[in-house]
Order: C-alpha cells, then structure tokens, then sequence
C-alpha cells in the first residue's frame, strides 16, 4: 500500500507540473485533464516502447508519442 501511496504522490506531482507548462485557457478542469492525458500518454509510451523487441518498432512507439504529445500540449 505504500508503494501505490508513493506512487501516487508521484503521478500527482507530475501532472499538476505539466498543467503549470500549458496554456492557461481560464478552465482550470480543463487544463488539469489534458495534463492527465499528457502524463499517461507519455507514460504507456515509453513502457510499450521499452517493452518491445523491435527498435524500430519501440522508435516509432516514441516518435509517435512524441507526435501527440505536442498536438495534446498545444491544443486550444
């Protein structure tokens, strides 16, 4: 149960640090949920591309991530 707390803590800290790097559009939910999604994405990004055996695959799994990324952090 510590572990999950840590982790927790962790995730909470991370995604209230990449709200703080979006445009603040005057909805604070809003910026909240796209920093979520920025968060997980990146996350399931870089286990899949870790968890591969094709480098090239896990490259495209990256190259890709970061594609999205971008599109999520600068949506309106």
């Amino acid at each position: 149960m510590a572990v999950r707390e840590a982790y927790t803590d962790g995730a909470s800290a991370m995604i209230q640090a990449i709200a703080r790097h979006l445009e603040d559009d005057g909805d604070p939910q809003r910026t909240n949920e796209r920093a979520i999604g920025l968060f997980t994405l990146l996350v399931g990004s870089l286990q899949a591309a870790r968890a591969v055996t094709d480098p090239e695959l896990s490259d495209r799994i990256l190259e890709a991530a970061y594609a999205n990324a971008v599109t999520l952090a600068t949506a309106p």
